[in-house]
């Protein structure tokens, strides 16, 4: 899949925000499209680990806050790409991010998994 990169006009925050494929495209249309987003931010912080033979980072694909003032962390990824070594260590940081209260998303064309804020789902 050839890469895309763009900005597309959020009404929720009445700004630009990123997107770096087609599939990321699509989650910010969702999320600008939910009563209950009130905030976007695209690749809001880095997370940084080392997984015993380097050091790796992760910026996460988009933060959006709800009205209720919880929060929410996405990640986009491919189906194919979701299964592989690096995205599970991703996941085990966001799993982290859960148990610290914030909900996260990682998702494919086919595929969500959701960690709930302060735990696994």
């Amino acid at each position: 899949m050839p890469r895309i990169v763009g900005w597309y006009w959020a009404a929720t925050t009445g700004q630009h925000v990123g997107f770096e494929s087609w599939l990321e495209r699509d989650r910010l249309l969702l999320l600008d499209f939910d009563p209950k987003v009130t905030g976007i931010a695209s690749q809001p912080f880095w997370l940084y680990w080392h997984d015993g033979e380097r050091e790796r980072r992760h910026a996460p694909d988009y933060f959006a806050r709800h009205a209720d003032g919880s929060a929410v962390v996405v990640g986009v990824r491919t189906d194919e790409r979701i299964a592989t070594l690096p995205t599970l260590f991703h996941l085990l940081w966001l799993r982290e991010l859960a148990v610290n209260g914030l909900a996260v998303e990682l998702m494919g064309p086919r595929t969500v998994v959701s960690l709930a804020a302060g735990g696994a789902q």
